[in-house]
């Protein structure tokens, strides 16, 4: 169906991946997409030829294989690698849980986590862009009545594609989940810091007065004593 090039073989052997790497996978998947854009994109449907849409349909099988190995590479290094944000899947190692316990925030892993939110927003441009493209092809194969490059396309959307994106929005939303309960945490702190001074404040007030008050009657109060 397809071959596999330099990149793709280098690229399984991959132990304790980076994001970069991650990010490669991607880009070879694009890449695959736009080299065959125009045989469709922004083409009326009775100009496109069978043997297109079969030539398109080929690449899909290897931008799929290109997709599922970036998900295996996005999962992986989340635990191993340069990027990992976990060493331990315990929840005691998690960045809100810890700060909770220790009452210290873990300014590596949060440096990690925020990296990995920033390259996921990154990350989520290329599958839109392809998305873009895959779905006026699938336009050109149900305008042509090409039902079986059709399910071949919708099953490439729903089961690859799709699935990727729903996988980085939902690794982004759960890191900024704990980014917020850590921010939760520290405004708590603030309001109870903020009390205590306000009542050290009060009694320091109010301690001042006394002693104004004592210091004006004392002279007073010394003379009824003496008498």
């Amino acid at each position: 169906m397809f071959q596999k090039g330099k990149h793709m073989n280098h690229a399984t052997k991959i132990k304790n991946p980076s994001l970069q790497d991650c990010v490669n996978f991607l880009n070879e998947s694009l890449k695959i997409v736009r080299r065959d854009s125009p045989k469709y994109y922004l083409r009326d449907a009775s100009k496109v030829a069978e043997e297109e849409v079969s030539e398109v349909c080929n690449s899909l099988m290897a931008v799929s294989t290109l997709l599922s190995k970036f998900s295996k590479c996005w999962i992986d290094s989340t635990s191993s690698g340069p990027d990992a944000i976990l060493t331990s899947y315990k929840l005691s190692e998690r960045i809100d849980t810890k700060l909770v316990q220790t009452g210290k925030l873990d300014f590596q892993q949060f440096r990690k986590i925020i990296t990995r939110m920033s390259r996921a927003d990154d990350v989520l441009r290329v599958p839109n862009q392809i998305s873009l493209h895959i779905d006026y092809f699938l336009g050109v194969c149900t305008e042509n009545g090409l039902e079986r490059p059709a399910k071949t396309t919708r099953l490439f959307i729903e089961h690859n594609l799709n699935r990727v994106i729903d996988w980085v929005k939902s690794d982004g939303e759960r890191y900024a989940n704990q980014i917020d309960r850590c921010n939760l945490y520290f405004q708590n702190v603030l309001k109870s810091r903020t009390f205590k001074v306000a009542i050290g404040s009060l009694f320091v007030s109010s301690l001042a007065v006394l002693l104004t008050i004592l210091i004006h009657f004392l002279p007073d109060i010394l003379k009824l004593l003496v008498k």
